[in-house]
Formats: structure tokens, sequence, C-alpha cells
């Protein structure tokens, strides 16, 4: 089990978690908050936190099954901070079935933060969820770093094909990234979803290649 669902903690950094504080406290945000990927709850918490009540509404799209009893531990964890699990929609769902379900509601979210699988297949996959963003408002991503390079690489393929978001901070490893505008329709597609997925491949292989060197020269 993570050591996330034996603390409780997030697994930002201290730098991380300041930073997006100071973003929450400063930037005035009042709609939806969207969590894609929430682990043991710790920083979904956090995110809840910065707001004093009545907080802006929170849904967290995850399929729960990150390790076991994953979603009671996210309720007792939210509890654990004096927050009612009933104020957070909770979707157990994966993230392709619950944007295309997102869109054909309607839904806009004026902060999302994506902290789900780091495999470049799914990052790009989950930037899609950019198209329900509020334009002047922010992105987040964490483990932009190079211990994470499908990450890396969908932040910048996504910065470089949608010029209509801008990356306005980075702490740490959590990278900031501003909607400027609505375009009519996000630059993610089939070409994106291949070279994830062929670059997801070529990352595993070369993660079980250093693995499998690093034994030999044990």
């Amino acid at each position: 089990m993570r050591q996330s669902a034996i603390d409780m903690s997030s697994e930002l950094s201290g730098e991380e978690l300041a930073g997006l504080r100071a973003l929450l406290k400063l930037a005035g945000l009042s709609g939806p908050h969207l969590e894609i990927g929430t682990a043991a709850g710790g920083t979904l918490k956090e995110l809840m936190l910065c707001y004093s009540p009545p907080r802006p509404r929170f849904v967290v799209v995850d399929p729960f099954k990150y390790f076991p009893d994953q979603k009671r531990i996210v309720e007792t964890n939210l509890r654990s901070a004096g927050i009612d699990p009933a104020e957070v929609d909770l979707r157990e769902a994966f993230s392709g079935d619950a944007l295309a379900a997102a869109h054909a509601a309607g839904e806009r979210y004026d902060f999302i933060f994506i902290d789900a699988n780091h495999e470049a297949r799914h990052v790009i996959r989950d930037l899609r969820w950019a198209q329900l963003l509020s334009p002047g408002r922010y992105l987040c991503l964490h483990d932009y770093q190079p211990n994470f390079p499908g990450v890396v690489w969908a932040v910048d393929r996504f910065l470089d094909r949608n010029r209509h978001y801008r990356r306005s901070a980075q702490h740490g490893a959590l990278v900031v990234i501003e909607k400027l505008a609505d375009s009519g329709g996000d630059k993610v597609g089939a070409a994106d979803f291949l070279l994830g997925d062929l670059l997801s491949q070529s990352h595993r292989l070369r993660r079980s290649v250093r693995k499998r060197f690093g034994r030999l020269k044990a």
C-alpha cells in the first residue's frame, strides 16, 4: 500500500503545496473544482482547506482501484480534517468515461488538478478535460519532471498545439497552466493518442532495461 494511504498525506512536496495554496487563495475561484486521480485524498483535502465554507463544488474522478479500500480511505481522510465527504462528488469512473458524461452535461470548471496515471498515453487523454475549463482559469499537473517523461511530453505537446493556454508558474514538479480563451475545440486527438501509446511502450521498455541492468550490476 502507498505511504499516502497510511499517513493520509498529500503526495505533493511542501513547495508544491505552498504554490497550490497561493494560487487558489489569490485567484478568487468560485466555480467547480475537479481532481483527476486522488490517491488517498491528501491533496484533495489540502485543496478544500484553502476555502472556508461554503466551498466551491468539488468533483473527483477516479476508478478507486489504486489500492485496497481506496474510496473509504479518501472519505476517512476528509473527515479527519472536518470535511463531510458528502461535500465531494466522488465519481467512480475512468477518466475518458467521466469526461464523455461531463461534456454531455455541459459542465464547466474553474480549476482542474491532474495527478492520475503518469504514462504518456493516459496524461494526454486526461488533458482533454481542459476543454471544460473556463477561460482565465487554471489547470495543474503534478510530477512534471524527468522521472515521469510521460507527464513532461504530454504537457509540452499540449501547450505547443494549444496556444490559448500558457504555463503561468511551476513549483517543484507542479506545473500551473492558465487558459487564456476558448478556441472552439482544443487540439488533442488521434495523432496525440497514437504518439502517447508509442511513447508509453518506449518508456516502459526503457524502465525494464534499466531495472535488469541494475540487477546485473548488483
